[in-house]
């Protein structure tokens, strides 16, 4: 295995961290788990609503697929590659952002 996939490894798992937070803070204020549906309210609050969604969809992603009720195998490998692909574009942008390079 060549070293520079651990900088994917260390991307994924950024992104998966980060959701991660997200989504446990999310239900330490609100009370409700995080999922992709939109809360009703304020309508200035929707920007917001997405930028955490997008950021806390790798977490949310996986948990809808390890909860749900079918049991297809296909389902859930699409499932956890795309969630781990989406935790790699999340991931690189935190470390991206940090400065890590």
């Amino acid at each position: 295995m060549d070293l520079a996939y651990l900088g994917y490894l260390i991307d994924v798992a950024m992104g998966f961290a980060l959701g991660g937070v997200l989504m446990s803070g999310h239900f330490l204020f609100t009370g409700r788990p995080l999922g992709f549906s939109f809360q009703p309210g304020n309508r200035a609050l929707v920007p917001l609503q997405i930028l955490l969604r997008l950021a806390a969809g790798p977490a949310i992603l996986m948990r809808n697929v390890f909860t749900m009720q079918d049991d297809s195998v296909s389902l859930m490998i699409a499932g956890v590659l795309t969630a781990a692909l989406w935790g790699l574009g999340c991931g690189a942008l935190v470390l991206q952002s940090i400065g890590h390079v």
